[in-house]
């Protein structure tokens, strides 16, 4: 927008001088054909004088001279036309040449106040980005501290402290006491890891969750940009 505006104030000017330059070619053209018929007036006076000197010797000076003042303020009046519109000229000139400043700089302050927009929006943009990504490591944190909390559970939980008692007791009941309570400490473990497994999944699932939709409103805002 701002190059075609300037282009067509560009098109106006040139157009207005070629105008000036016109009307100044057909003032001047104008201007040579009044000499050149003032000069033929003067030349038709002069052979007038010359008749009538011969006439009237007494009154040649006079008319001489008249026809001198008359050619004298014609020149004048011509010059100061020239004069009047060559200054007219330069004051339009003038004003075109501010207007096309003025243009500009409201053009350039224009282009410094989009400039800043964008730096602005590119900044909040940045601060975004960075945002999500400290609530991505939040959540990455998160999830391994569920993860070594449910890990330390399960162990915790596992069959492995009652093995002792139980085979203390075994001796009382004989030698197959042992391999009966080993389908039991299965099924415990099997359950606690079962229960294990079911606490965390939910755990599990919620950040993955949250990074698919981190990832997604990265991709869009790389897109808008």
């Amino acid at each position: 927008e701002t190059a075609v505006k300037l282009s067509n104030m560009n098109q106006r000017v040139s157009r207005f001088r070629d105008k000036m330059e016109n009307e100044i070619e057909v003032r001047r053209v104008d201007d040579d054909t009044r000499v050149k018929m003032i000069k033929d007036a003067i030349a038709h006076l002069d052979r007038l004088i010359q008749t009538e000197s011969r006439k009237r010797q007494a009154s040649f000076e006079d008319i001489r001279e008249e026809v001198k003042k008359s050619a004298d303020n014609m020149y004048l009046t011509i010059k100061e036309e020239i004069d009047t519109m060559a200054a007219n000229f330069r004051k339009s000139l003038a004003e075109m040449g501010d207007t096309l400043n003025n243009v500009e700089t409201n053009l350039q302050n224009q282009i410094a106040i989009h400039n800043d927009a964008f730096a602005a929006l590119r900044k909040e943009a940045l601060k975004s980005l960075n945002d999500l990504e400290t609530g991505i490591a939040t959540e990455n944190a998160e999830r391994k501290r569920c993860m070594t909390s449910s890990t330390r559970k399960s162990q915790r939980a596992s069959p492995a402290s009652p093995l002792p008692s139980r085979r203390r007791r075994s001796p009382a009941r004989g030698p197959s006491a042992p391999p009966r309570q080993r389908p039991s400490q299965t099924r415990s473990s099997s359950r606690s890891a079962s229960t294990s497994s079911s606490r965390t999944s939910p755990r599990r699932s919620a950040p993955s969750r949250r990074r698919s939709t981190a990832r997604r409103q990265s991709a869009r805002r790389q897109r808008t940009r």
